[in-house]
């Protein structure tokens, strides 16, 4: 169903109409963030039904908002104001009249791992480092990372022992050191890092160095 009113705004995309029951809103979020998926360029979507925007943390019944990551190969991917509209545009049309609707982009959090390793005496130690930063750049991007390869998972936590796995590529002999580092605040040793519901991770640089060891 069209809706009457279409409001826009650079950080968000609202359809507005009346308030429905809870209910609704998660069954039309769950609708809506696959039916996003087929509009223009946008690569996943996810709904969080009974959340408003201006009102982070407060269950509104009858709200329901889209977050949209756009396909690019960019390790942030943003839409553009334009494909807000269009998504919105999009989903408007199959809208239940109760819903009010709104289409954002996703919120970030960026992921900085610094770590020591000692390489295999026949290694290369360039190739070492090179591998570990690669792979490290794939598993935190948020369209191609996570665990399978189908992008992070939205407010997927960061868990020591995976990305600690993710470190140990072939060619190194043992990891002596790993630093998670979220939006600049580094970690405690050895602990799992919360990200935000609906918040995904990106990278753009890890601080890796690679030496052989002296006791070889």
């Amino acid at each position: 169903m069209m809706a009457r009113s279409a409001i826009f705004s650079p950080r968000s995309v609202v359809a507005t109409k009346r308030h429905s029951a809870k209910r609704s809103s998660e069954c039309q979020g769950r609708y809506a963030a696959g039916l996003a998926t087929q509009a223009g360029n946008v690569k996943r979507a996810k709904a969080l039904p009974l959340t408003h925007p201006s009102f982070p943390g407060v269950e509104v019944p009858g709200v329901v908002t889209v977050i949209v990551v756009p396909d690019s190969e960019d390790p942030k991917p943003t839409p553009s104001e334009g494909m807000l509209r269009n998504v919105c545009a999009y989903l408007n049309q199959a809208r239940v009249l109760t819903t009010e609707l709104y289409v954002m982009p996703p919120t970030y959090q960026q992921v900085h791992v610094r770590a020591q390793v000692v390489a295999e005496d026949n290694a290369d130690l360039a190739d070492v480092k090179t591998t570990i930063e690669q792979t490290l750049l794939g598993y935190f991007h948020p369209l191609k990372g996570g665990e399978d390869g189908s992008g992070w998972p939205f407010g997927g936590a960061i868990y020591f022992s995976r990305v600690f796995g993710h470190i140990a590529v072939p060619g190194v002999q043992r990891v002596e050191q790993v630093v998670i580092s979220v939006d600049g605040r580094e970690a405690a040793p050895c602990t799992d890092v919360p990200i935000c519901d609906g918040v995904l991770v990106y990278s753009t640089d890890h601080n890796i160095t690679v030496s052989y060891s002296l006791d070889g």
